[in-house]
């Protein structure tokens, strides 16, 4: 793939390998980038003539089921297209993945010694220090959805959920070897 997006003049960033740019030119003379994100087997194209750039992949490329669309949903978060200000923008909503993430939890906790926390107002515990935590330490299987919440939770602040971004991160370094007070403040965030 590489090879073909070199051939056809995109340069990759140096920020991340998986976005490819190339300067493009508007109907009306506007110099702007058309760029192409990739992750794993699904290819974004974003440019005034996206259709172009992807009739152009697929002479070397095969489509599943030879379809090209606009996205809707890409990697947990949900795209849309909107009017705002009179423009057309591209959205991006976590509401979908939070809401299967909440059916996860929900799931994964039944049967289990955990309970949802009710009533909350902010992210995390008032007056908690997660360094100074002396609960037992999690077991093995407790400790792997321990790591699976804080994947979800992590994933979650990448698509919009950064009203959590610091609390995530403060339990985050507890992954190894967590303990029940850090369980507790995981869900308490991810209740939130």
């Amino acid at each position: 793939m590489t090879q073909k997006f070199i051939n056809m003049g995109l340069k990759s960033s140096t920020a991340d390998l998986d976005v490819w740019m190339r300067p493009a030119v508007k109907l009306n003379g506007e110099e702007y980038y058309e760029y192409i994100l990739v992750y794993v087997d699904n290819i974004i194209a974003v440019s005034i003539k996206a259709n172009e750039v992807m009739d152009e992949i697929s002479t070397t490329f095969k489509f599943k089921n030879g379809k090209v669309s606009e996205f809707e949903v890409y990697l947990g978060a949900k795209l849309q297209k909107k009017s705002i200000n009179g423009k057309i923008c591209w959205t991006m909503s976590s509401m979908d993945y939070i809401n299967a993430a909440t059916k996860i939890i929900e799931g994964t906790i039944k049967n289990t010694i955990w309970k949802l926390p009710t009533k909350l107002t902010t992210p995390i515990v008032p007056n908690s220090v997660p360094e100074l935590n002396g609960t037992p330490e999690l077991d093995a299987d407790e400790t792997q959805h321990y790591q699976e919440l804080i994947c979800l939770s992590r994933w979650s602040t990448e698509i919009g959920r950064v009203d959590i971004l610091h609390e995530v991160s403060i339990l985050s370094q507890y992954v190894a070897s967590p303990r029940e007070g850090h369980m507790e403040q995981l869900f308490y965030i991810c209740w939130l």
